[in-house]
């Protein structure tokens, strides 16, 4: 069966690290490899939000019924960054049309976007759906399937969030790849520089991955 095709909307223009991460992300083995867990390192305006934006937005269109967790700690600053990117991404291109509510996609638009609650629900089935932690219920991830995972600002994130017993990080992973009609499954984390002591910083530069394959771009 042929894979889905990448979609490139019309406001995006890939450069540099940005082209090594899509060629990375469309072209993995999912079949034979745990999914990747990648890490994009770089200082504000290396353009790390419009390419998640942009990969999110492409696994919903490539991949029907897909579900796309969105995460910082508070659902504030979602709003405000990675969800308006998000938004940002498909509003930019003249071909989606977004929809007045949930019931009239397919007939009168393409998408259906709640500036509230931070979702955005596809033509297709696809959903876009907010994962903050700001109340440390870690837990609540256990009612939720699915196939792509971005968190960003990772280093904003309290070490209890990662090295607890069960752990937000450690469930959230466990809910991916659950969705077995997609077979691009993946969990990116998009962050500023943070030191040596951070838990990321061991997680990827030093290697106690536990199972998965890492990427650091």
């Amino acid at each position: 069966m042929n894979e889905p095709q990448p979609y490139y909307f019309s406001a995006f223009q890939p450069f540099g690290y940005q082209t090594s991460v899509l060629d990375l992300f469309y072209n993995y083995d999912y079949k034979n490899k745990f999914y990747p867990e990648i890490l994009l390192s770089g200082s504000v305006g290396s353009a790390k939000s419009s390419l998640v934006a942009h990969i999110a937005v492409s696994h919903c269109l490539r991949w029907p019924k897909s579900r796309v967790g969105i995460s910082r700690m508070g659902l504030p600053d979602l709003r405000k960054t990675l969800f308006q990117e998000i938004l940002d991404c498909i509003e930019n291109d003249p071909q989606f049309i977004e929809a007045p509510s949930v019931r009239d996609l397919g007939r009168k638009g393409h998408y259906f976007a709640s500036k509230n609650t931070c979702e955005i629900i596809f033509m297709n089935g696809s959903h876009i759906m907010p994962m903050t932690f700001g109340d440390r219920n870690w837990g609540k991830v256990k009612s939720y399937l699915f196939s792509l995972v971005i968190i960003e600002e990772g280093t904003e994130y309290e070490d209890e969030f990662y090295t607890i017993e069960n752990s937000g990080f450690d469930l959230l992973r466990g809910r991916i790849n659950r969705l077995k009609h997609v077979r691009e499954n993946a969990l990116i984390i998009a962050t500023n520089p943070g030191d040596e002591e951070h838990f990321l910083y061991d997680y990827f530069i030093e290697g106690v991955m536990g199972g998965s394959d890492p990427e650091i771009i």
